[in-house]
């Protein structure tokens, strides 16, 4: 294997095979996006895209979320500001090295879970004005193994202020729904 010739075969393998297996990802992702298409054209030539499907059965609809889904905000009502170290890129969470938010996200997750839908209150003004002038408080308990979230909270399900209306000079408050929350820590 010292000739030059020799090291032209061995990058010429090498070459081939970084080719078919770039090849073979290609025709994965592009199997991938097929499948997850509704019926067209193009998925009637596959013979059985369900056997691909088994393998990957997500599609790409599990990389993403509805952008139109109501926010979750959650307000300690002690400081009326919010509580949670979210969205996960912020400096706080060392863009997004530290994981707390996230664990934050599971907590909210189970509260909100231990909440009755007829619980909510609908709200038209400011949420926080809403929450503060609401009465109504519900008592949970955060199973989390390492709580964060604990004491007076208010939870907000607030709609997104559409695309349309992002450039609007004036504070746009969109609809929401609104509870208090009384949360005590299991460990601590």
């Amino acid at each position: 294997m010292n000739s030059p010739a020799d090291a032209r075969k061995l990058h010429y393998r090498l070459g081939a095979f970084a080719v078919l297996v770039s090849l073979l990802w290609l025709f994965v992702f592009l199997l991938s996006i097929t499948s997850s298409m509704p019926v067209n054209p193009v998925s009637q030539l596959i013979p059985d895209l369900n056997a691909f499907k088994s393998v990957f059965p997500q599609g790409w609809g599990f990389y993403s979320k509805n952008p139109r889904d109501d926010q979750l905000l959650v307000y300690d009502l002690s400081t009326q500001r919010p509580t949670v170290n979210w969205p996960n890129n912020r400096t706080e969470n060392w863009f997004g090295i530290k994981r707390s938010g996230r664990a934050q996200g599971l907590e909210v997750g189970l509260i909100q879970a231990s909440i009755k839908s007829d619980a909510w209150t609908k709200c038209s003004k400011e949420p926080s004005i809403c929450l503060t002038e609401s009465q109504a408080k519900i008592s949970v308990i955060n199973t989390s193994p390492k709580p964060t979230l604990c004491n007076e909270l208010g939870l907000v399900l607030q709609q997104p202020v559409p695309w349309a209306w992002s450039k609007q000079k004036n504070n746009i408050v969109m609809p929401s729904k609104i509870v208090r929350v009384s949360v005590q820590c299991s460990k601590k």
